[in-house]
Formats: C-alpha cells, sequence, structure tokens
C-alpha cells in the first residue's frame, strides 16, 4: 500500500515560557499540525541565554507533554492501607466524582475547623502554581499554610535577603561586574532563579575579564566554571565570610564610610546592652559630629554623622553599631577560619584583598545621563552556603562584605531582581518599589504578603488554636516543626490541641524532599484525607494520597500569575523590563486541566470565591485587577488573565495581543535596577531585633521547658558551628552534602528519557562523589558499591565515582534522585536518595529562621561490608 506524503497543514512558533524550574525562561516551541516538536530559547527576549540559549530541561518539556506515565485522569485509592511501599491500587473516576468526594470532605472543615485542613506546594512547573493554590485558595478557605522547607529550598537566604535587598535572592550585577565571589550560590550555572538568563550575563562578563571565586566542597559546577575554585568544608562559609571581614576593616581598613552611614544601620547608637539609644518616638538616633549631638536616623539633611567613638545620648552611655561590629570582628582572624574551613589563612586575606582593591570604593560611574557609585565587586550566596543549622547568620556574614564595601544595588554590584518599577510608560503599571518603614529598615511592597522580611518584623506569639507553631517561629520562610520528629512533643508542651486531618498538595513530593522522611511519613500517615494534584504519580501519592488530580504541564498551561513574581525571576540590572505570558502550545491531553480552572471550581463549590477573586485584585501586590474582578461573578481564567494585562498594558494589549507576541517590553530607567541612593532607607547589618525576638521567643518555649540555641539571636554576626561538626564519634569522619544537578528541577522530571541519557554521560548525575585519595585510603575503586550512613544508623547506598575536584572531607551526591516508586521507572533507583541521610530536629535547624541541616556527618564503607 503506497504511504501518502506526509502533509504540513499548520507549522508556528508558540512564545510562550518555560517551567521546568522555576527559572522562568522565555522560549518558543514550534508546533507542526498541532504537535510540538521543538524548543529553543525565545531569541527576541532577554528571558533567555545568550541569542536565545535554553538548558536541557526546556527542550524536554516535549517529553512531558507525551509522557506515558502522566497523571491523565482523576484517580482514587482503593487499598485503605498507606505506607512506604503500598500499592494504591489507583482506580480511575470522573472529575465529577472527584469534585463532589473534595468538596464533601473538606466542607465538613470549612464549617467548623478550616484550620484542621493544610495546603503544600512545591511547584513541578514553575512557581505561580504554588502561588494561586496554596497562597491564594489555602488563606481564604482559612487553611493552615504548610512549608516544611525542602532540603532544596534556600530558606535561610530568603528572610535577609528580602530584608536587606527586597528581594528572594541576589546576584552579581554581571553586566557591569570585575570580580564576584560565590558561597555555595549556582548563579548562572545550575537550576533556578534565572539560570540561563544569568549564564549569557556571566558568560559575556567573563569573555570581558570578570574574575570568579568559588568557595565550594566540589568543583562540578560553580567551582569548575569559575576562575577559581577553593575547597571549603560544608556549614563553614560563615568562618571565611567574618575572617575576610575582618581582614577588611581592621587590617586593611577598606570599607565605604558614606555608604555604611548613609544606607545601614552601622551608625545607629547602641547601649551596652545591646540596644539602640531611641528618641521620643522611640525611633534609633546616630551621632551629629557636626553638632556634637544625638538625631534621628530620618532628620533631613544629616550632617557628618559618626561610625566609632563613646557618647551619651539621652543619658545613656553608647557607641555606634559600626564599633561594636569593629571590635567584634578582631576574634575573626584568617588563622582563625583555616583549621575550621580548612581555607589556608593566606589565600582568606588574598581574596579579601583583591575584592577589597576591585571595590574602587569612591568611583562613579554614568548610565543613561545619570552618574551612580561603581563598585564592580560583589558576594552571593545561595542554598549551598546558607543551608546549615547556622544559616542566617552565614547569610547575614556574607553580605556584611556586600555593604562594607557599598556594593548592593549600584552598577556592578550585589543585587536583587526587579525591586522598583515605575512601570510600562504608557500606563505607569505595575509600579513599586522599596520604601523606608519602621526604624528607618527596607520594606517592598513587591514583596509577598504573610511572609517576614518585612520590618517591623512579626511579633512571635502562641496560637494554641491552629495545627502549627509558624506564628511562633516569625523569621522562617519556613514551617518544619509541623512535620517533623519533634512536633508531638512540642505541641503538647504548648498546649496546642488542635491537629491537621486533611491536605491538599500541588506539585510537591515531601517524602524524597524534606529532612526527617520518617517523620514526615507519620504525619502524612495521621491524616483522614489527602488530595495531590499531580503531573505524576510520585512517592508521596503513591504512599499516601487518597486522591490524585491531573494537573497540566508547562506547555499545555495557560497562566500570568507566574509573572507577578517580580522579585523572583524578573531581568535585572539594566536589562530592559519584561512582562510575560505562559500559553499552551497544545490543549491539555486526556483529562489533564491546569490547576487554576481547578481551584477557581472549587472555590465556588466551597463557597469561597468572593474572597478568591479579592485576593486576585491584589496578587501579590497592589497591582491586580484595575477595575478590580467582580467579586460575586465567576470568570473563567482566560478572562482574569486577559483582566491582569488590560490592567497594566492597556485594553490594546489584551489576552490575544499577547498570545500573538509573548511578552512586552519597555526600557529601565538607571534609578530603577540601581535603586539604593534613591531611596532613604537602611539595609541591617547589626541584628538589634534578634534581641526582642530572643526575649518574645523564650517568654513562649523556655516556660514550658524547650531550649533553643538562644547564642545565635545575638545582634552581632557571629560563628556558630553547623549541626554536622557537633558529632564527636570520630568513626563519622566525612561531611556527605547535596548539590543541584542542572540536569533535573526536581524529582518531578527524573524519568524523562532525554534528560536520563543525559544523566548517564555525567557520572556526577547517577553517583555518590568522593576524593580519590580519601577512595584509595579506604580501598575503595571507581564504580564500588558504598554505603553512606549517618550517626543515627541512617544508611544509603550508591555506586562511587573518582574526582579529583572535591573536599578529601567530603562526600557529594546530587539532590532529588533515589526515587522508589514505580510511577517513573526510568527514574527509579536512579542515583542515592540523599535526603534520607538528614535529620529534622531542632539540633538541625537554624534556632532563628528554622533552616534545616542540608549535610550529615557519616561514615563510609563498601556496601558488601555492611553488618
Amino acid at each position: 500500500m503506497e504511504q501518502k506524503p506526509f502533509e504540513i497543514i499548520e507549522d508556528k512558533w508558540v512564545p510562550t515560557t518555560c517551567g521546568m524550574c522555576y527559572g522562568m525562561c522565555a522560549i518558543r516551541v514550534r508546533v507542526v499540525n498541532g504537535v510540538p516538536i521543538e524548543v529553543e530559547g525565545n531569541p527576541e527576549s532577554v528571558m533567555a541565554g545568550s541569542n536565545g540559549g535554553i538548558c536541557g530541561k526546556a527542550h524536554a518539556a516535549i517529553q512531558m507533554v507525551y509522557d506515558p506515565y502522566r497523571v491523565n485522569y482523576p484517580l482514587r485509592r482503593t487499598n485503605p492501607k498507606k505506607g512506604i511501599g503500598e500499592d494504591p491500587k489507583w482506580k480511575r473516576i470522573s472529575w465529577e466524582e472527584a469534585i463532589d468526594e473534595i468538596v464533601e470532605r473538606l466542607g465538613k472543615f470549612h464549617e467548623k475547623h478550616p484550620e484542621e485542613v493544610g495546603f503544600m506546594s512545591s511547584p513541578p512547573t514553575g512557581a505561580d502554581p504554588a502561588c494561586l493554590f496554596a497562597t491564594l485558595l489555602g488563606r481564604k478557605f482559612g487553611g493552615t499554610m504548610l512549608m516544611p522547607g525542602p532540603t532544596q529550598c534556600a530558606n535561610a537566604s530568603h528572610e535577609p535577603a528580602g530584608m536587606n535587598h527586597c528581594s528572594w535572592s541576589v546576584t552579581p550585577d554581571f553586566r557591569y561586574a570585575n570580580y564576584a565571589i560565590f558561597f555555595g550560590a549556582g548563579k548562572g550555572i545550575s537550576s533556578g532563579h534565572s539560570m540561563v538568563m544569568l549564564a549569557g550575563l556571566r558568560a559575556d562578563a567573563t569573555a570581558r575579564g570578570l574574575k570568579t571565586v568559588a568557595f565550594d566542597p566540589v568543583c562540578h559546577q560553580q567551582g569548575g566554571k569559575s576562575t577559581e575554585w577553593i575547597p571549603v568544608l560544608p556549614g563553614t562559609d560563615l568562618a571565611v565570610a567574618l575572617s575576610m571581614a575582618n581582614v577588611l576593616v581592621n587590617e586593611l581598613g577598606i570599607y565605604d564610610r558614606e555608604y555604611l552611614e548613609r544606607k545601614t544601620n552601622a551608625p545607629y547608637l547602641v547601649k551596652n546592652d545591646g540596644t539602640y539609644v531611641r528618641d521620643e518616638r522611640g525611633e534609633p538616633t546616630l551621632w551629629n559630629i557636626d553638632e556634637n549631638k544625638p538625631q534621628p536616623w530620618d532628620r533631613p539633611n544629616l550632617g557628618n554623622t559618626s561610625l566609632e567613638g563613646e557618647y551619651e545620648a539621652f543619658g545613656e552611655k553608647c557607641r555606634p553599631a559600626f564599633s561594636f561590629i569593629k571590635e567584634h570582628l578582631k576574634q575573626y582572624t584568617p588563622e582563625w577560619a583555616e583549621p575550621i574551613s580548612t581555607v589556608p589563612a593566606t589565600t582568606i586575606r588574598r581574596i579579601a584583598k583583591e575584592y577589597g582593591e576591585n571595590a574602587r570604593i569612591g568611583s562613579t560611574i554614568e548610565i543613561d545621563g545619570v552618574i551612580l557609585p561603581y563598585r564592580p565587586v560583589s558576594c552571593a550566596i545561595f542554598r549551598g552556603g546558607s543551608g546549615h543549622s547556622n544559616g542566617f547568620h552565614t547569610f547575614m556574614a556574607v553580605d556584611l562584605l556586600n555593604h562594607l564595601v557599598g556594593n548592593c544595588e549600584v552598577p556592578g554590584g550585589c543585587i536583587g531582581w526587579v525591586t522598583r518599577s515605575f512601570g510600562y510608560p504608557q500606563t505607569g503599571m505595575p509600579a513599586f518599589g522599596p520604601a523606608p518603614s519602621k526604624e528607618g529598615f527596607l520594606t517592598s511592597s513587591s514583596w509577598h504578603r504573610g511572609l517576614p522580611a518585612t520590618w517591623p518584623h512579626p511579633e512571635p506569639k502562641l496560637n494554641t488554636g491552629v495545627p502549627t507553631v509558624a506564628s511562633v517561629f516569625t523569621l522562617s520562610t519556613a514551617e518544619p516543626v509541623l512535620v517533623s520528629e519533634e512536633r508531638e512533643n512540642l505541641f503538647s508542651k504548648l498546649g496546642i490541641t488542635s491537629r491537621m486531618k486533611a491536605l491538599m498538595m500541588e506539585g510537591a513530593n515531601p517524602l524524597m524532599n524534606t529532612a526527617g522522611h520518617q517523620a514526615m511519613a507519620e504525619f502524612l500517615g495521621g491524616l483522614e484525607f489527602i488530595v495531590h494534584y499531580q503531573l505524576y504519580c510520585n512517592e508521596t501519592s503513591d504512599a499516601f494520597a487518597d486522591i490524585v488530580l491531573p494537573d497540566a504541564s508547562t506547555l499545555e498551561t495557560l497562566d500570568i500569575l507566574q509573572s507577578e513574581l517580580y522579585h523572583f525571576h524578573y531581568p535585572m540590572g539594566m536589562l530592559p523590563m519584561e512582562y510575560h505570558l505562559r500559553q499552551p502550545v497544545v490543549q491539555p491531553l486526556h483529562e489533564r486541566r491546569p490547576i487554576r480552572e481547578f481551584v477557581l471550581d472549587l472555590a465556588e463549590r466551597l463557597g469561597i470565591l468572593p474572597q478568591l477573586n479579592e485576593a486576585l485584585n491584589s496578587y501579590p501586590v497592589s497591582t491586580g485587577c484595575n477595575p478590580p474582578l467582580d467579586p460575586e461573578k465567576k470568570y473563567t481564567w482566560e478572562e482574569i488573565c486577559d483582566a491582569f494585562l488590560t490592567s497594566k498594558f492597556g485594553s490594546e494589549h489584551d489576552l490575544e495581543w499577547f498570545k500573538d507576541h509573548g511578552f512586552i517590553r519597555w526600557k529601565k530607567r538607571p534609578e530603577e535596577p540601581y535603586w539604593k541612593p534613591f531611596i532613604n532607607a537602611r539595609s541591617c547589618i547589626y541584628m538589634e531585633f534578634l534581641i526582642d525576638q530572643e526575649k518574645m521567643t523564650k517568654a513562649i518555649l523556655e516556660p514550658v521547658g524547650i531550649e533553643l540555641d538562644w547564642t545565635q539571636y545575638t545582634p552581632l554576626i557571629s560563628y556558630f558551628d553547623a549541626a554536622s561538626y557537633k558529632v564527636k564519634d570520630t568513626e563519622f569522619d566525612l561531611i556527605a552534602f547535596s548539590y543541584r544537578d542542572v540536569l533535573f528541577g526536581g524529582t518531578h522530571s527524573q524519568g524523562l528519557p532525554w534528560l536520563r541519557e543525559c544523566a548517564k554521560m555525567s557520572p556526577h548525575s547517577e553517583m555518590f562523589c568522593i576524593n580519590i585519595d580519601t577512595a584509595k585510603n579506604r580501598g575503595i575503586q571507581e564504580g564500588d558499591m558504598i554505603c553512606v550512613e549517618n550517626e543515627r544508623g541512617k544508611k544509603v547506598k550508591g555506586k562511587v565515582h573518582l574526582v579529583e575536584g572535591i573536599h578529601p572531607q567530603c562526600v557529594a551526591s546530587t539532590s532529588h534522585a533515589g526515587k522508589w516508586s514505580d510511577s517513573q521507572p526510568l527514574g527509579k533507583g536512579k542515583a542515592p536518595f540523599f535526603t534520607a541521610l538528614l535529620e529534622s530536629n531542632f539540633d538541625n535547624w537554624c534556632p532563628v529562621g528554622l533552616n534545616p541541616e542540608t549535610s550529615a556527618r557519616v561514615k563510609l564503607y563498601k556496601a558488601e561490608d555492611t553488618k
């Protein structure tokens, strides 16, 4: 039989955004006869790599559309027995059956005890569903927001980055940078915030002569791409940063006095008890050198203020905060840091000197007619450096290096994502920016409502009527207590009688991605009802979910809310501002359904649609829909997206316009990305707020016998050992840690064939990595099966790859690996399940921000030696 030639009826490129991780890169997809066949970075957008570059995950999005292992229909569990290894015996049901059951079971809680329903999200297809589903629906339902703090999340970086930069994270301003230091931060190298966009900027800067230095235990990613890799023990970045600060301040005398006086709390007068000297309004004061008297921080025309010296103000003996900081830093010499971090003292001094000299303190640059401070150096830190039980102080210490040279939010320096916007020129929307708040500190109108990192910080309070202690630990962006081994003991002592009984999850796989997975299993096993909205069944859903609903993937989805996360992934620096539409290149197959549509239906059935519409009107900042959505009207998702777009960019730029063009662009003014010189607000380098936080938190916990490491509540950035170094048994002589693999964006992508094929070509992706000499001393050879065991007897097996580029006292593994579910067979059993080595308790959390410790003290041996 003669075969007819293939006929191309339609061949088009569809502009959209990638959601395979939270980088939100701009892509375009070639669609032939309704089938996506090719993905590339959108060459017209700056939210991709140079000339439209893109990473491998984006290409694999096509496979995700047609993956035979996707969840395609609503499923109900028929096996009443739950637990790891249990077969759920899924049965296909209709959407009507699923929604009826969800409404019936959740409706009972909504009437009397809505707080007993938890809402959790760890997005599989970008950041947008998390914000819509967990934040909007959950809050309007009255439920409990459950953010357990996955081990690959940089919890300890978000809070202080929000405080000091009004951003979710920080990065070098690559366009103008000459010297950049990375403390466990994969900017432009690994998955995450604007990865491909940063990769292009970084490549151009490197070609221009940028020097990069990576303090990292492993050389594979950041270290391998940097000018200089300096091995450091995990969790000791704090020692290196403090000693560098000491060298700058006390040995070299390199610091930006004017910046410290005007843009930080360095000149705030501090009493001997560590608290500020305040005026009659209760606001901090400074010492005016010209008038020889105290003055409020916000007085116009401040004049010359003091950074050092001893004074008496309002009857109190006091000194400027910087005087305390300078004296405090003297103890942290490079010689002190060397045995802790294993970084030679000579190296620390050299890097500090290079950094200080390259800062060019006092220099300026003209951009588009605006003269700005020019500080072409920066220090960036993220999960690798701050993912430890000393994480809060670690981030603040690294950030102190930035503030000392005055490089924050200025050309070439340390900048956040978009924090200030004057809006699209024709409409003035979206408009937002930092402003001074109580005590003069920065606060941002674009920061997520309900999260910390705003001033003043929320006061710790005990609420016994909800099944969470989030109101006690208000400096945390996550709350791992609820799903930890500490839960019942803590709840019992605090008199919290409420317990979570139902849970709605979107995209999460907490059984694999959070420390203490046995405690997580115990928590999930105690719930009455679990709904899981997912692309794939996974370890968590198979073990514990009652209903699984089929989500649409990134190429099957219409969305605009991810474009509201300005501080999260927008073009930084002087790159033009862009606002993108994510649109489906193919309609959802089978009975998959974008979660946004489900949320609208569920909200209507639960009777909370008016509240949901009102939340959308101001999501996540006060630049939502204008005119606002009618609270009483049921809108389609397309109508909501159209309302967002026309509110910001005018009726001529409606949804249909964005479907054709993909995004809108406009030029920034220098005052937007480099806003610090124009805002009369300050960053915090002396943490006086921790004194009150300690008092209030202690008043809640100590009376019932709960102790934390209260020493970390000091206002002076200080050194503390990470939890891994508190193990005294010398048999456990290695530090195990994990790092992000650029190939995978989470457990959901572990089974995609193209990515698996790439992983096979990279031994780093599927094996434990240890140093060649370390292996030789233990009789271990390439490819051996080894067992890695922590001090509590938890063991993980895996094959070993021997490399030179890893600290000899470490063993490393990639994250999001070790799947055991049959739901993604290509990813099953690939690489070690590293997270099983991590504990979830107060001993392994940062006492300030509850960041989980992401490294573990271990011993290793050949698997056949297992007893």
